[in-house]
């Protein structure tokens, strides 16, 4: 019986061609760095991150940071060691990354040995009922977005409405006074730092989760067990004014609802 050779020939030239091509690894230095906490909520629960990103800006979108990283009883211990290239480049101008799931932590005061391209950092990082506060001696080579984090309020819901044209506006406030018609009421917190969010001291609400929209409306409401209303809200905009407005919502269980992106 004659038997197709043709799967085995492809099989050869791939594992030849591998054999003989290396993945040359490049590798740059750090300079200095962000540190963004973060809270990831969940139905389940709830966890704390650090996500670093590079200040100098590189060629492609998916740079990495790389690093080492140790938990003792909740004490860190980080060392961020360089920058590597990406064999794949995602083309556009950003920053290296790097993001740690450092888990729960439950009330008390934690120390922080941060290493940032060979010079140290150490510190605390408090957790109460309120939130995160970090606290170092120095910061070499290390900038924080903010020093504290409030924790996310239970039985919240955030987001925007996004809208091409300032002649949608009045729709996108249509959303606003749908979502209080079944429920929901605006929620006024202390400002601060959320991590998804931000209450500037004016009040104005600026959001991890950003728009590229023209003109969108950022909100914060609270509500027990919002999330049908929120779909039925979602729902109605979908079929009455797809193309006009754009609705995206996170929840402090965690969840995200948006509409159709088709404006």
């Amino acid at each position: 019986m004659k038997k197709n050779l043709l799967p085995l020939f492809f099989i050869l030239i791939v594992f030849s061609f591998s054999s003989c091509t290396k993945i040359k690894r490049e590798y740059y230095p750090l300079t200095s760095i962000n540190l963004q906490m973060i809270e990831n909520v969940t139905p389940e629960d709830r966890s704390i991150y650090f996500h670093f990103y590079t200040i100098e800006l590189y060629s492609c979108l998916n740079y990495l940071i790389r690093y080492d990283f140790s938990r003792d009883n909740g004490n860190l211990t980080i060392n961020l060691r360089d920058v590597e290239k990406n064999d794949l480049c995602i083309n556009g101008q950003g920053p290296a990354t790097a993001s740690m799931n450092l888990g729960k932590y439950d009330n008390g005061t934690y120390q922080i040995n941060l290493t940032v391209a060979g010079e140290t950092n150490t510190g605390t990082l408090e957790v109460s009922d309120l939130g995160y506060v970090l606290h170092f001696q120095t910061l070499n080579k290390l900038n924080l977005i903010a020093d504290t984090m409030f924790r996310i309020p239970e039985n919240i819901f955030w987001g925007y409405v996004a809208y091409p044209k300032e002649a949608s506006a009045g729709i996108a406030n249509q959303v606003l006074d749908s979502l209080e018609s079944h429920g929901a009421s605006p929620h006024n917190l202390q400002h601060g730092y959320y991590g998804y969010f931000t209450i500037e001291e004016n009040g104005e609400i600026t959001l991890l989760d950003k728009s590229d929209a023209n003109f969108s409306i950022n909100f914060i409401y609270k509500q027990e067990d919002p999330d049908d209303n929120i779909k039925d809200v979602i729902r109605y905009f979908n079929n009455h004014h797809l193309n006009e407005v754009y609705i995206f919502v996170r929840t402090s269980k965690g969840l995200v609802f948006n509409s159709p992106m088709n404006i």
